[in-house]
């Protein structure tokens, strides 16, 4: 009856498009906020919560030092691939993965750079384990975890493959095959994922 009444006093129909007006400024405000807060993969992800870095989002920055005291930064390798692993020595999976590892950075070289981060091993621990399994790439050290952390490190091994201008372009978090290593560097090194 109200609306009935609204419709037909003329007095009243000035609602009608101011009504339609006040919509429109509502959607047109919350498209505008949901798009503001909405994260593009151009922006790194210092604020993703509890999700660890995805593809096609920058992956998170860091330096840390070698076995041998060397600082090795992310940013060092821009410009180029890299095939980040979290490991522990104590991890049965990244031992059983260490073969094929070795094998992926012999092949890969000068095209995939790899990188190991060991999270929470005694720095000598590392070094002797580097020495006797004959580690063929950098392993960096994250004894107190802040990087595994910033990772979102879950268990070990966990992979990250990240492209020239160091976006993610694969996560694998879980042992992986010398196969299975290749056909996310195929992936990576395929000119459709530029």
């Amino acid at each position: 009856m109200i609306i009935k009444k609204i419709f037909t006093n003329s007095s009243n129909f000035y609602l009608i498009p101011l009504s339609i007006l006040a919509a429109g400024i509502i959607i047109a405000g919350g498209i505008y906020l949901n798009g503001k807060n909405a994260k593009t993969p151009e922006e790194p992800n210092s604020q993703m919560g509890n999700v660890g870095p995805v593809a096609g989002f920058f992956a998170p920055s860091f330096s840390l030092k070698t076995t041998s005291g060397i600082e090795i930064s992310l940013s060092d390798f821009k410009g180029q691939n890299v095939l980040l692993v979290f490991w522990s020595t104590a991890c049965p999976y990244c031992a059983s993965e260490l073969e094929d590892l070795k094998k992926f950075a012999d092949t890969y070289r000068g095209k995939i750079t790899v990188l190991a981060i060991i999270y929470k091993d005694p720095a000598k621990a590392v070094e002797d384990y580097q020495k006797k399994e004959n580690i063929n790439f950098p392993i960096l050290l994250d004894s107190d975890g802040a990087i595994s952390e910033k990772y979102k490190i879950a268990g070990s091994p966990a992979h990250f493959f990240i492209d020239q201008s160091g976006k993610v372009a694969t996560v694998s978090p879980d042992k992986n095959s010398f196969e299975t290593l290749m056909v996310f560097a195929r992936e990576l090194l395929s000119p459709a994922s530029r």
